[in-house]
């Protein structure tokens, strides 16, 4: 469900965000 990580959702929790 992953597209862009740079997206700063709460919903993504397996993003690559370091």
């Amino acid at each position: 469900e992953l597209c862009k990580p740079e997206l700063d959702l709460p919903e993504v929790d397996e993003v690559d965000l370091d």
